[in-house]
């Protein structure tokens, strides 16, 4: 395949299409579009959803996805950089011996420091407690943390591969609480009523609602859903 963004755009020419109309069937944006006609994969998330949004869009025009995405790969692997090699340099130790004393010197003036704090923290909630009012302290403890009841706790970690989200809370339109790639074994948690979510590879993905272990929709490519505390729907 000589040329992936070339047969692209052929075959969008061909039916007609513009990019904006693409963008509004398959959800993805028209700069992530634009970047795969001009093969510059460089300006995409990362190399996994590159590969998405390949695949998507080379079925939305009935091309066979699996041609442009061994194409796109053999691409990739060619343009990975090798291994940094690194050569150790012999250091000084005395330097190092006197970071030790500076840091020790630190140490003995922080605990000295915090057990002043301690001492005065403890008459001040003496004083506090003598002085407050039992009946206080009962009516406090009982009220209820209905707010955090109601939110939504999730909680999503790149378990099988890197994965680009966009997390707004409420509605597609709402503030923004995240936007990027997710790494591979990081882990990233939120808590609202409800948030509105673009994955753009759900199946690295594993998620936790309140505690519990939820299934993110199956999709070949990106997808939006709603989380709330009821727990998580495609839109």
């Amino acid at each position: 395949m000589p040329n992936i963004g070339a047969l692209l755009q052929k075959a969008r020419s061909a039916r007609g299409l513009e990019l904006e109309e693409v963008a509004e069937a398959t959800r993805i944006h028209i700069r992530h579009l634009a970047a795969l006609e001009s093969e510059c994969f460089d300006e995409l998330p990362g190399d996994a959803y590159a590969r998405s949004f390949l695949r998507e869009y080379a079925t939305y025009l009935e091309l066979d996805p699996e041609l442009f995405l061994e194409e796109l790969d053999s691409r990739l692997e060619k343009s990975e950089p090798g291994p940094l090699m690194f050569i150790p340099q012999r250091r000084s130790t005395r330097p190092r011996l006197v970071l030790l004393l500076v840091a020790a010197c630190a140490l003995v003036v922080a605990l000295i420091a915090w057990n002043a704090g301690r001492g005065n923290q403890s008459q001040k909630l003496a004083a506090a407690h003598n002085t407050r009012p039992a009946k206080s302290a009962l009516h406090a403890a009982r009220v209820p943390t209905s707010r955090a009841a109601e939110q939504a706790q999730l909680v999503v970690v790149a378990s099988r591969g890197a994965c680009w989200l966009s997390v707004h809370a409420g509605s597609e339109s709402g503030p923004a609480l995240y936007e990027g790639t997710l790494q591979q074994t990081r882990t990233l948690r939120f808590a609202h009523r409800r948030l509105w979510i673009r994955l753009g590879a759900p199946w690295n993905l594993e998620a936790r609602l309140n505690g519990r272990p939820v299934r993110l929709p199956s999709s070949p490519g990106p997808v939006n859903v709603v989380v709330t505390k009821a727990g998580v729907r495609a839109v």
